[in-house]
């Protein structure tokens, strides 16, 4: 688990500022361009996209920050159909905020970050995405080949068996179909998106897990990934539930997605927005996913439960979740961002999505977390750190209510956790948990205070605040809302 949480560090440092050689429709400025590669002489650097796309019609181009720009930044469309190959090779980040895309066959595409630098990723947003029409094209990311699918029922296949490294090189449009299954039953490899997308899947299972990968397991990673008009529903019982992945033991990155979760079933099940039980790392994703339970389950916008296996960690970093989240039958654990926390590390994230549980004394429903408790297998203390929620909090007479938490059973590692004390409807300042009262490390903030300026421990680097992003709330930089 150590080698997942330096990954999750990578994305939480992954916000600081740098300069940049930028890819754009801007005349070229401060790079040097000899015998096919092109490097930066300035901080600020800029590399036409129109001279970037002949040299790659005569040859092979490698574009290089060095550690004089640091980054690379795609800030303009690039499409090159020659049977030639593009580098890009950075210091420290590639930001793809534009597409790239390589149309013709015998291509190359090969992304490195970290050449010299550390804490470096490629990151994808906007537009940005990398499209290759010809499966037999090459990429390599860091060193590691991958094979290019174009379509669900090709991913399928290679994601079966051995791990691989996978990379969706075009979004696909499922059309509506409908699986009683996962499509991917299991991923021990790396599946990559781009920046890529599948829209318009229903997943309809009566009996074992649901979502569209039923289980990433500890050797797997999925990121770069966007589920769109996503449908899941389970009625069986006892099961794990997510539009992405229902029981996740890997890592997921950079990944969103939109629809709705339905269980339907008996018994207690775990069931997310985006992932159903968690014992990985969750890092610098999304969901605005309706969350929806008939039953007594655990149930969150993101994630159903956090439960770390025995020793190790399970992390949630730099993520949001936006859709309600609703469980109405008694002694259900319900939470904006997670139903369930055992012993997990919750750090920089955020709930909006309105949050509804039953009636019953062992109803716990919190705006963050519904429950919050201990490791049961041992291990570190749970740590909640710099989070925050929105959305209506809501239950029955007798439930167990709080901003922040329903219930806390084990508060050590709590800190500069706030919630909205008017939208949620919990004015009580001391009801940050429902249980215990003036819970530490959770602390009331009235709509003004929230816009006007970044709770204390928030820090710029992570944070963001602009009137027209978020509705005015914080948001963070290396995960800004869709």
């Amino acid at each position: 688990m150590l080698k997942k949480l330096s990954g999750v560090a990578l994305a939480l440092v992954a916000t600081q500022a740098h300069a940049a050689l930028e890819i754009s429709s801007n005349p070229t400025s401060n790079v040097s361009c000899s015998g096919g590669v092109c490097t930066a002489t300035a901080q600020n650097a800029v590399l036409n996209v129109s001279d970037l796309a002949s040299m790659l019609a005569g040859g092979n181009v490698t574009v290089a920050s060095g550690s004089v720009a640091s980054d690379i930044e795609v800030d303009a469309a690039l499409s090159f159909a020659s049977a030639t190959g593009l580098t890009l090779d950075s210091f420290h980040s590639i930001t793809f905020n534009n597409p790239v895309e390589v149309t013709g066959t015998h291509a190359a595409l090969t992304i490195t970050t970290n050449d010299g630098g550390t804490n470096g990723d490629f990151r994808f947003f906007g537009k940005g995405r990398v499209r290759m029409w010809d499966t037999k094209d090459k990429l390599v990311i860091n060193g590691a080949s991958y094979v290019l699918v174009k379509n669900l029922k090709k991913l399928a296949r290679k994601e079966t068996g051995t791990a691989v490294n996978v990379a969706l090189v075009q979004s696909a449009d499922l059309g509506k179909q409908t699986f009683a299954a996962p499509p991917l039953a299991n991923v021990d490899g790396t599946l990559e998106g781009l920046g890529n997308s599948f829209s318009r899947f229903t997943i309809n299972v009566v009996s074992g897990p649901a979502g569209f990968v039923g289980m990433l397991k500890s050797t797997g990673t999925i990121r770069d990934l966007t589920l769109t008009s996503a449908s899941v529903t389970t009625s069986a019982a006892g099961q794990d539930a997510g539009t992405l992945v229902a029981a996740n033991l890997g890592t997921v990155a950079y990944c969103f997605a939109d629809g709705a979760v339905t269980a339907n079933g008996t018994g207690q099940s775990y069931i997310g927005g985006l992932v159903g039980k968690s014992a990985g790392v969750v890092s610098t994703s999304g969901a605005g996913v309706t969350v929806t339970s008939q039953s007594f389950d655990i149930i969150g916008g993101l994630i159903g439960i956090n439960l770390p296996p025995a020793g190790n960690i399970a992390v949630v970093g730099q993520s949001y979740a936006t859709g309600s989240v609703s469980a109405p039958t008694d002694n259900g654990h319900v939470g904006g961002l997670i139903g369930e926390n055992d012993g997990g590390f919750v750090i920089g994230s955020y709930a909006r999505g309105a949050v509804t549980g039953g009636a019953g004394t062992n109803s716990f429903i919190g705006g963050l977390i519904g429950f919050e408790g201990p490791n049961p297998f041992g291990g570190p203390d749970p740590v909640i750190n710099t989070n925050y929620a929105t959305g209506a909090v809501g239950g029955g007479a007798n439930a167990v209510i709080g901003g922040v938490l329903g219930i806390d059973f084990d508060n050590i590692g709590n800190s500069d956790n706030y919630w909205d004390v008017d939208t949620t409807g919990i004015g009580n300042h001391s009801q940050g948990a429902g249980m215990p009262p003036n819970d530490r490390g959770l602390k009331g903030l009235t709509t003004s205070a929230f816009l006007s300026a970044l709770p204390t421990g928030f820090d710029p680097a992570t944070w963001g605040q602009k009137h027209n992003i978020n509705d005015g709330y914080p948001y963070l930089l290396a995960n800004p809302p869709r």
